[in-house]
């Protein structure tokens, strides 16, 4: 009988703090690690631990023009990730500004 292959079933969750005008998009559980800069000034996130991609922080969210770029944003931070832009579109479309 073939072995089942395990399947990583984490999902990208995004968050905005409206009065502080950052998004958050989060990569499986919450985890202390820490921030790099990555391209147009979308903060890419790391865990402590091994250095694996856990999500991206994008400050000034609204004010930088990034709702009408989704597309763009799904794209940077998807490579960051490795998942498909369909699904950090699919997190970004859970949040209301």
């Amino acid at each position: 009988m073939e072995a089942l292959k395990k399947v990583d079933l984490q999902s990208v969750s995004a968050d905005y703090d409206r009065q502080a005008d950052v998004m958050y998009l989060r990569f499986g559980d919450e985890q202390p690690g820490f921030g790099d800069d990555g391209d147009d000034d979308i903060i890419l996130r790391f865990a402590d631990a091994d250095g694996a991609p856990t999500g991206a922080t994008i400050i000034g969210y609204a004010e930088l023009g990034w709702p009408d770029r989704k597309d763009r944003l799904s794209e940077i931070v998807s490579r960051h990730l490795g998942v498909r832009p369909s699904e950090v579109s699919k997190a970004l479309a859970t949040v209301h500004l």
